[in-house]
């Protein structure tokens, strides 16, 4: 063998080695799931993961969250009327660690595939936890490296969808006494305890905030980033999972709008509540830009919420009393007039002074959460209301801590 081919085969080894060493990128689209129609038993719930939602996801036969005091899992009985915490454990007091109900603050809860998914924070890493509706049979899933995602990317809320988990990060970046915001969208396919996460964003922006929607084999993003406090633009992108790649369909800086979470139907219609000195409205992307499709009265001036193909204007009266005007995407009205007008079962409190958390809905009901927190306690309803009877109030499950 002469000088040339003794170097050409270290070359080839060298390259082939430093091959070996490289990890691959994992693939996020799942041909088992290759349809645009919608897979109800494997897709991510969009009418429950509004911006401030806690979680919170329903079955053909139950309900299903947690609440902001006791940071445990809760389930509701749709047949029964029967509520309780959902731990496989019947000898568990569900006051340490162990507990199989108790989820992570920044965690998100999922149905899919007939199965629940959680996370749970460690010392060192947090885990993704899957079991049978019931609580039991629980087994760790994935594991998230601490350092390496949690910490450096903060993620807000997991979602499980078409086979991959998904998270929406926001971290403060501090440099001095300038300070900025790093937006991110990651996921990872759920075969593999520690299978890498794909970026599908990373922003890093002066402030700003994100929501996601999950479509088919498209993940919707609605990015908003703010100059200052009364201007912002306004990014709308798609990534194909199919395809691996990205489109903007649209972005506009200099909007003075007040802007709410971003829906996607179906059909990947995009709709967006906004809200302006003189009027709370919903818009729809059409040929590029926002054309306005229904507005509230003028006592609704705030930015209205959009759950399972329903708009939601809210407001409080001159008593404080709470108000709420519902429609459907096309404009008809579904319901106006007080948000509680029949009493919670149970509950001898004023609803109305207390905070209140809007979990998501649809044409048929909203869920919804009553906090009270006084002299260091808390306690927490989880209450449903039926839209088809006059928001007819059923208490979900009542919490204390």
């Amino acid at each position: 063998m002469n000088t040339k081919q003794i170097a050409g085969a270290v070359l080839a080894l060298c390259l082939m080695l430093a091959g070996c060493g490289e990890t691959a990128k994992p693939t996020l689209f799942h041909p088992e799931f290759d349809t645009e129609d919608p897979l109800p038993a494997v897709d991510a719930q969009n009418k429950y993961q509004s911006t401030f939602s806690y979680v919170f996801q329903e079955g053909e036969t139950f309900f299903c969250g947690g609440s902001y005091v006791d940071m445990l899992l809760h389930y509701y009985d749709k047949e029964s009327g029967i509520s309780g915490i959902l731990c496989g454990d019947p000898s568990c007091t569900h006051e340490t660690a162990d507990c199989g109900a108790r989820f992570a603050v920044n965690g998100g809860l999922s149905y899919y595939d007939g199965k629940l998914y959680w996370t749970v924070n460690g010392k060192v890493k947090t885990t993704l936890y899957r079991s049978d509706i019931s609580g039991r049979n629980r087994e760790a899933v994935k594991e998230i490296d601490f350092k390496e995602i949690i910490l450096t990317y903060q993620p807000q809320r997991f979602f499980v969808h078409r086979g991959c988990l998904y998270f929406v990060g926001k971290n403060t970046l501090i440099n001095g006494a300038d300070a900025k915001e790093r937006l991110t969208v990651m996921a990872t396919p759920l075969e593999g305890k520690e299978t890498p996460f794909v970026t599908l964003w990373d922003d890093t922006v002066e402030a700003g905030g994100q929501n996601v929607r999950f479509i088919g084999n498209r993940v919707y993003r609605c990015l908003q980033t703010f100059a200052n406090r009364e201007k912002k633009e306004v990014t709308v992108e798609v990534y194909d999972l199919k395809t691996d790649s990205k489109e903007t369909i649209f972005q506009k800086s200099g909007l003075d709008w007040g802007i709410g979470d971003l829906w996607v139907t179906e059909q990947g219609e995009c709709y967006l509540p906004c809200s302006t000195d003189s009027k709370a409205a919903v818009m729809k992307l059409e040929n590029g830009d926002w054309t306005e499709v229904l507005s509230f009265s003028e006592a609704y001036t705030g930015t209205p919420r959009l759950f399972g193909g329903i708009a939601m204007g809210s407001r409080k009266d001159e008593n404080g009393i709470c108000q709420t005007e519902i429609r459907t995407l096309d404009g008809k009205t579904l319901y106006e007039g007080d948000l509680l007008p029949q009493k919670i079962p149970g509950y001898d409190g004023d609803p109305n002074r207390e905070r209140m958390t809007y979990y998501g809905g649809d044409a048929e009901k909203l869920c919804i959460g009553v906090q009270n927190f006084t002299e260091g306690k808390g306690s927490s309803l989880t209450v449903l209301l039926d839209l088809t009877d006059g928001l007819k109030p059923t208490v979900l499950w009542d919490t204390e801590g």
